[in-house]
């Protein structure tokens, strides 16, 4: 079986990712143990190395049609698929597992994951404004920038009115994320088992891991101390327990103790 190309925005973290969207399919491939190999881009590469590919356009963060990320090619199928949800659509359907113990949506969850993948974004989003700070503060200059703009369009705000540091409004924003985790938090309590699904480990996991990821990436250190002593504990031990669960070999050192 030939590596499957998955096209990710690169950072200046080791092991460059960042982004909660593209590892959202990094992880789903990692849990199928489908081979990959990751094509790094800069922002203002995108257009250009995705209309190569012909991939399918997308709905980018300012509301326009464009190239977005994750993009994957499939050498095996000819396929490329853009957009983390059609993705995992496509690797599930595309790559059954034999026994059916390495599926992403178990039994018939596939419809309940979709519904909680817009929760989970609906509950941590009275953050975004200050974890886009922080996601600018890892990128090169050259994306920064890009960056900076484009998400301050999105909230119709300026760089320096998006979460100013030691502000209130910051500490607002700190209060929102640790407010929607503590929903998550609850939806793990109800659950008669580990996981979301119960004993199954599932896509509706990876979603929730994902953006715990990228805050345990983009943030300061004492900010990432903070997060992980909320809820008992949850977030710094899903990170491990996620990682184990789906074999993801990329640079867990750095996750864990940058």
């Amino acid at each position: 079986m030939k590596p499957v190309i998955l096209y990710d925005l690169q950072s200046e973290l080791p092991g460059k990712f960042w982004s909660p969207n593209t590892l959202k399919t990094r992880l789903a491939l990692a849990y199928k143990r489908i081979p990959f190999e990751t094509r790094w881009l800069e922002l203002p590469e995108l257009h250009t190395e995705l209309r190569h590919i012909n991939a399918p356009t997308n709905t980018c963060v300012n509301g326009t049609q464009g190239y977005t990320v994750p993009t994957i090619f499939d050498p095996n199928t000819g396929a490329v698929v853009t957009d983390s949800w059609t993705i995992a659509e496509y690797i599930e359907d595309t790559y059954p597992d034999a026994d059916g113990e390495r599926v992403l949506f178990p039994g018939e969850s596939r419809a309940l994951v979709k519904a909680l993948a817009g929760a989970a974004i609906a509950a941590t989003w009275g953050a975004q404004r200050w974890v886009v700070t922080r996601v600018a503060e890892v990128h090169s200059e050259r994306c920064a920038a890009g960056y900076r703009r484009v998400h301050g369009q999105r909230h119709g705000l300026s760089w320096e009115e998006m979460s100013p540091e030691g502000s209130a409004l910051r500490e607002e924003h700190k209060a929102a994320l640790k407010k929607g985790l503590g929903e998550i938090d609850a939806w793990y309590k109800c659950s008669k088992g580990e996981w979301l699904c119960g004993e199954r480990f599932s896509y509706a996991d990876i979603i929730v891991a994902a953006q715990v990821i990228r805050c345990r990436r983009v943030f300061r250190q004492e900010e990432w101390d903070e997060m992980k002593g909320w809820h008992d504990g949850r977030w710094e031990k899903m990170i491990k327990r996620v990682q184990a669960t789906t074999d993801f070999l990329g640079t867990i050192d750095e996750l864990v103790t940058l």
